[in-house]
């Protein structure tokens, strides 16, 4: 304590009162005070307690009194601390309702698009993501890393966010908008190609009729038909903000936009349809797993081609209808026909392998079961295959080392005739990459290697068939009459080429009731034939028969 010019010690005297929590000098005692706020500064305070203890007529301060000057220094800088903290607490907590205020607006399927990312990262409303879980929930809104440098980017992005667990408010109004942001950048030199492509007039910019052929290239080919209608109307949503002010034109910021939030729309619709289907069918985490993007579009089939009253073979009234829903062993060799599942066009086995699926023996299957039925028909293909696939990896596996780069996966699919055609064919083949490539390894074991080919075929001629049923479906033919049609096309192809030449034609003819010469069939083979091949594949055979007005093909 300071002393007085006579030496007799000096009381302290009550310097000041502090806000609610600080500590007072008040008789010689301190102590936690609980009293009142007033309108100083804890700053201020320090200073007048530290003119206090320098006071008093010119004496000395003991050894006493610095002691207690450095306690009082150290309470007062906890002070300060806890000041500053409660302040930030109070910054956080109006933020947290502007937040939420701020979600709440937002359109309810977009609130719970990021509900269900943010579960799918492992955690919920009020928990907290880390790095990892983060980049989970970003895939799950389509935010995910096509090429390496993007994944290095966004593993950085998401370390930085998560240096402390990122909530969910975090994920939704910092993690995703910075990742959009990053990846349209990164994205930024490929849309300018994908955005000259797709603008066929070169005018600079897309008009209406260009951005639905963005829509039927990129964002319907695995979806069924409800999704389709869902996607369309979303597209056109998102189409109608990102036009330029008074006109239909789209310029190429508003493509970038356009793509971006598209592909979101097209994760949310995809998972919201998967998760209906699966409740309704009863699917388990395997039939998920095993059938990755393409559980719509073989439930599209299926609801097409199955029978609504089990083996009597009555069409259902209503496509999108779940209930009641069965397929007969010719709905199923119909189907399998379709996404070239069938070996050598061999019915045999198909009916054998639908005999062992149904267990009951009730002679029809549920959507689930005819899942199954098709993993044994993979798996017995691969067996078929599997000589000659071992004979071709070893070809491109230069070093011997029972692994092939992607680069010579890549030399090795255009050998064998499956490389992609176009722009969405290239994206299939990418995403495949990535599926079979389990432990991300950027190298290909023969097993993985086998699956990737059989899952490329199908896939690639599955989003053919799509095209090619929306063709028909465009030349004025009913769902009935494309399965029909597709069927006379597989009995004239007896090569099982997936084209008919000449030959073929003129037999179609025949069944037609068609008498056609051969320069006239010809001509009419030269006028549909696109690819220069001298031959038809299905699309193109649909508008031959079109073209010979009847339809006596089908009988």
């Amino acid at each position: 304590a300071p002393l007085r010019a006579g030496g007799s010690p000096r009381q302290p005297e009550k310097v000041s009162r502090h806000r609610r929590g600080a500590f007072c000098v008040s008789g010689g005692e301190e102590g936690l005070a609980g009293v009142e706020e007033d309108d100083r500064s804890p700053a201020k305070h320090a200073a007048e307690i530290t003119a206090a203890q320098a006071s008093g007529d010119g004496g000395e301060v003991g050894e006493g009194g610095g002691q207690r000057s450095k306690v009082q220094q150290s309470r007062i800088r906890m002070i300060n601390e806890l000041h500053k903290m409660r302040k930030r607490q109070t910054r956080l907590a109006k933020l947290l309702i502007v937040r939420r205020e701020e979600f709440e607006r937002k359109p309810i399927a977009e609130q719970e698009a990021l509900r269900r990312a943010f579960r799918v990262g492992h955690g919920d409303d009020h928990g907290t993501l880390g790095s990892k879980g983060l980049r989970r929930a970003l895939e799950e809104l389509g935010l995910s890393a096509r090429s390496d440098v993007e994944k290095k980017e966004l593993k950085i992005l998401c370390d930085e966010i998560c240096v402390i667990e990122a909530d969910f408010f975090v994920f939704c109004f910092e993690a995703v908008p910075r990742a959009r942001e990053l990846l349209r950048d990164l994205r930024r030199a490929p849309l300018l190609q994908d955005f000259l492509f797709y603008d066929t007039d070169k005018s600079g910019t897309l008009d209406d009729a260009e951005c639905l052929r963005i829509l039927a290239r990129l964002y319907t080919w695995n979806l069924d038909t409800e999704s389709c209608v869902l996607m369309r109307r979303a597209f056109n949503d998102i189409l109608d903000d990102v036009r330029r002010p008074g006109t239909h034109a789209v310029d190429f910021e508003g493509f970038e936009r356009l793509l971006g939030r598209s592909q979101e729309a097209y994760h949310r619709i995809l998972a919201e349809r998967e998760s209906a289907i699966r409740e309704q069918e009863g699917l388990d985490d395997e039939d998920m797993e095993q059938h990755t993007d393409e559980v719509l579009y073989l439930f599209d089939t299926f609801s097409r081609e199955a029978s609504s009253q089990g083996a009597s073979g009555a069409r259902p009234p209503s496509r999108s209808s779940f209930a009641g829903r069965f397929a007969t062993a010719e709905d199923v060799r119909r189907m399998v026909v379709e996404f070239a599942l069938l070996p050598d066009e061999d019915d045999s086995l198909v009916r054998c392998l639908f005999s062992r699926v149904d267990s009951e023996r009730r002679g029809v299957l549920r959507f689930r079961g005819f899942l199954q039925l098709v993993r044994q028909l993979r798996a017995c293909s691969r067996r078929l295959a599997r000589q000659e696939l071992q004979v071709v990896f070893a070809k491109f596996d230069k070093d011997r080392s029972g692994l092939l780069t992607i680069g010579e996966v890549n030399a090795l699919v255009s050998e064998m005739g499956l490389m992609p055609q176009c722009r969405e064919d290239q994206a299939i083949l990418r995403r495949l990459i990535t599926q079979v490539d389990k432990d991300c390894s950027d190298n290909l074991t023969f097993e993985e290697f086998q699956v990737f080919v059989q899952r490329l075929s199908e896939r690639m001629y599955a989003v053919q068939s799509g095209r090619e049923r929306r063709e028909a479906l465009d030349e004025g033919f009913c769902d009935k009459e494309v399965g029909e049609l597709r069927d006379a096309f597989y009995m004239l192809d007896s090569r099982g080429a997936g084209r008919l030449g000449f030959e073929a034609l003129s037999r179609a003819a025949q069944l037609m009731r068609k008498t056609l010469g051969p320069i006239e069939l010809q001509r009419q083979l030269e006028r549909f034939d696109e690819d220069g091949l001298n031959a038809l594949r299905f699309g193109q055979f649909v508008k031959f028969v079109r073209a010979l007005g009847s339809r006596d093909v089908l009988e």
